[in-house]
């Protein structure tokens, strides 16, 4: 499973998984934390995380976007607008970006 944190200004997140998750960013940070509930400040940014059970993300209101995509296999999706204007990001560096590295390809 994946799951796309799109924040647009400083924001505090909460964020509760059934297992350890790492948020990493498009530059390269990251955060992470042993599974639970977790209250964080983020920074603004497009942050990712690869998890096998479906992760909660709430706060930041209108800042922030959570996208997530169930299948690893899918293509990530167009993101909105004001991702594309305010992080100066394409669909193709994003799509590498949630690319799953574990992810196992279809044989037919």
């Amino acid at each position: 499973m994946r799951t796309g944190i799109y924040v647009y200004t400083q924001a505090t997140l909460n964020i509760e998984a059934s297992e350890p998750v790492v948020l990493t960013s498009l530059d390269n940070r990251t955060i992470s934390f042993a599974g639970g509930t977790m209250s964080t400040a983020i920074s603004p940014g497009i942050y990712k995380a690869f998890t096998s059970a479906p992760i909660t993300v709430t706060g930041g209101g209108a800042n922030v976007a959570v996208v997530i995509v169930p299948n690893s296999k899918d293509t990530w999706p167009d993101p909105p607008l004001a991702v594309v204007t305010t992080f100066n990001v394409t669909a193709s560096t994003l799509n590498s970006f949630f690319t799953d590295p574990d992810a196992k390809s279809a044989a037919f």
